[in-house]
């Protein structure tokens, strides 16, 4: 497992506190098997303040969540050796604590509607996908992560 973090010093980079990160950003979970997308990813989101763990498939997604890591949201691509975006969610979707874990689906793959339902991702972008569009993506996940967080009473936080 490879951590990477925009600031791996930060005493809160959301490990088990639901995705909190400094002041302005949270934690941001990118699975993808693609070295160079992981690497501008961690630039990107970095720079817009997240902190960033980087996942080259599902399975070392999955070995960080077993640990009682919990990002705020979940970047997903779809077509992964080892552990596919299909077999990751549907791992994540039969345990209640993570079930709940915002997910963006990023995919250069054509999704079928049956596919797109048995993902369920909260937002889907298509590969490649326009900056902007990625950071407010993110940001609209981390504000309702934020905000289901808020109102949850003080024993489910």
């Amino acid at each position: 497992m490879t951590m990477m973090t925009k600031a791996t010093e930060s005493a809160d980079v959301g490990w088990m506190g639901g995705g909190r990160a400094g002041r302005h950003g949270a934690t941001v979970l990118v699975i993808d098997d693609d070295e160079d997308t992981r690497e501008v990813l961690l630039e990107i989101l970095g720079g817009a303040g997240h902190d960033v763990v980087l996942a080259s498939d599902g399975g070392e997604a999955i070995a960080w969540l077993t640990e009682g890591f919990r990002p705020a949201v979940i970047m997903l691509d779809v077509m992964m050796p080892v552990v596919n975006g299909f077999a990751f969610r549907a791992w994540q979707r039969a345990r209640p604590e993570l079930a709940g874990i915002a997910i963006l689906l990023a995919t250069a793959a054509p999704l079928s509607k049956e596919a797109l339902v048995e993902l369920a991702p909260d937002i889907c972008l298509d590969k490649p996908f326009d900056l902007r569009t990625l950071l407010d993506s993110v940001q609209t996940l981390v504000d309702r992560t934020r905000a289901l967080q808020s109102s949850a009473p003080s024993g489910a936080r």
